[in-house]
């Protein structure tokens, strides 16, 4: 079964998916420039990807980004500008 371009539904999750993935970028991007800001913003990421495993039923998504949240919540409160 093949889709075109089309017929795709591009907001099949609610856009959770886009909306991770607009805030996972930005928060590597602070965090590049030596942000801790990106945390924050990689965790707020993490929630939308969870929210995104949970309706598309890929649990090892969910399981992957509570650790990474677990993760970028332990590097927010470790960091220290160097």
């Amino acid at each position: 079964m093949e889709k075109n371009l089309d017929s795709l539904d591009y907001l099949n999750y609610w856009g959770l998916d886009w909306i991770g993935m607009v805030f996972l970028l930005l928060g590597v991007f602070f965090l590049s420039e030596k942000k801790k800001f990106g945390f924050v913003l990689s965790a707020i990421s993490n929630i939308f990807w969870v929210g995104f495993g949970i309706l598309s039923e890929s649990f090892p998504t969910v399981v992957l980004n509570l650790g990474l949240l677990g993760l970028n919540a332990k590097g927010y409160f470790k960091w220290k500008q160097s």
